[in-house]
């Protein structure tokens, strides 16, 4: 039985923005909702290290594209959706969840660049596009299971964190991929699983030591009640259960109606979060006082000013996107829905709302100088391979051709980050920095 076309809306008002809202939300008209919100942190050191994952230092405001058309610039109004203010070289990242009944392929782009496999939207790149794409390569999320995306997947386990550019600037993965910020910001599509008939009936969960549980089970219990049934019945806690099917951990929020198979492996492992109580009650007084030092910073910066900010891979963090084992027919591609989330500058977003942007967010520096941590994955699994091999720079690499912005980058090589280790991974792979495609320029 297939679904229905998701409908897409706006929820949880934002409470320092009038208008605004937390959360984009994908319904799949069976009781189960995808929300998506995008969370502001620190701009790790773009300097050739990799990093742990940064921490959140809260939402964006969400603005419908609708509510503001007589203001916003007709090029904004013409792609629609929804913007948020992003302020030059912020960084973000995107957050993942859902509720009810609800499972989704999520393909993410960056300016019409799918941020996994490198594909592109735009029809006359084709031929760098086949360089880049492999058809083998997964190019999609799956939600429940992938909590959160950093950036633009590398090869080795690593993304390059999402920081906002001025649209023609050169920096942008669009920019880079196809010669043009023809599209700009971010898109969505969302592909909803397909309604498979139900089945009621036994499995075998293993143990490391041999022994083996018989457990009656149907086709929508999930992980997570399996492991609460494991639980009632053996005494063992839910954050020790770890499930393998196919060499391949299991979710929580995975049915048993997606495994093909009736035994189950049980090992444990340790669980945690993203999140550190002690950074949630710290960043609040730190964003205040960075404000005004980073602001006069950031005007000696050697940008133009645009109305419109873009994406360009920055720093590299540890992440991985996880394989997944589902077939593709269990994806409903005729239902698929798509939206535009768009960037707007802070003079541009203050024009058109009447409302001052958020504060400047906390430096990696002053954040390293109070010890406070990034955040490593425990047991990360096997990522998927990106595909973009060496067709991409950093911001950090570029600025480094143009020579501009060199007295950042130097003071962030001497920071040092205490790391976290937790349990619940996302996992990504791997793009290239900027630098190399102005010294091409350069050459001819």
């Amino acid at each position: 039985m297939a679904s229905s076309t998701p409908k897409v809306g706006l929820k949880y008002a934002f409470n320092s923005f009038p208008d605004a809202f937390q959360r984009i939300v994908v319904n799949n008209n069976r009781g189960g909702n995808l929300e998506i919100d995008f969370h502001r942190t620190i701009r790790v050191p773009d300097d050739g290290s990799s990093y742990q994952l940064p921490p959140d230092l809260g939402n964006f405001p969400i603005f419908s594209v609708d509510d503001y058309a007589e203001k916003l610039p007709v090029e904004v109004v013409r792609k629609g959706g929804v913007f948020v203010p992003i302020r030059q070289r912020e960084a973000l990242w995107i957050r993942f969840c859902t509720s009810g009944s609800a499972r989704f392929a999520v393909k993410v782009f960056v300016g019409g660049i799918n941020a996994v496999s490198g594909e592109s939207k735009h029809l006359e790149t084709e031929p760098m596009q086949q360089k880049a794409k492999s058809g083998k390569n997964q190019d999609y999320l799956v939600v429940p299971g992938q909590r959160w995306l950093d950036g633009i997947v590398r090869s080795n386990g690593t993304v390059m964190q999402f920081v906002a550019v001025p649209t023609g600037s050169g920096y942008s993965v669009e920019a880079q991929m196809t010669g043009v910020d023809k599209i700009a910001g971010l898109q969505f599509e969302i592909i909803p699983f397909l309604v498979l008939p139900h089945f009621d009936g036994y499995i075998y969960v293993k143990y490391l030591t041999g022994k083996i549980l018989t457990v009656h089970v149907n086709s929508e219990m999930t992980i997570g009640a399996l492991k609460n049934h494991i639980m009632n019945k053996e005494g063992i806690a839910t954050d020790h259960q770890r499930f393998i099917f196919g060499g391949k951990v299991l979710r929580d929020h995975d049915t048993l109606g997606d495994i093909d198979g009736i035994t189950l492996h049980l090992v444990l492992t340790l669980r945690g979060g993203r999140d550190d109580s002690k950074v949630s009650s710290w960043k609040r007084k730190q964003m205040a006082k960075e404000n005004k030092r980073l602001a006069a910073e950031k005007e000696k910066e050697e940008y133009d000013e645009k109305y419109e900010l873009t994406l360009a891979p920055g720093g590299s963090i540890h992440q991985a996107i996880r394989k997944y084992i589902f077939d593709k027919d269990r994806y409903d591609e005729k239902n698929a829905v798509m939206f535009n989330v768009q960037f707007l500058a802070p003079k541009t977003f203050q024009l058109v709302t009447g409302t001052p942007p958020p504060p400047t967010p906390v430096s990696a520096d002053t954040y390293a100088e109070h010890g406070y941590p990034f955040f490593e994955m425990y047991n990360e699994p096997k990522a998927i391979t990106g595909t973009f091999g060496e067709l991409l720079k950093s911001a950090g690499d570029i600025d480094k051709e143009k020579n501009v912005n060199l007295e950042v980058h130097q003071r962030e090589k001497s920071l040092h980050f205490r790391s976290v280790k937790l349990n619940e991974v996302d996992e990504i792979s791997h793009f290239y920095t900027r630098v190399a495609l102005e010294k091409k320029d350069t050459q001819k």
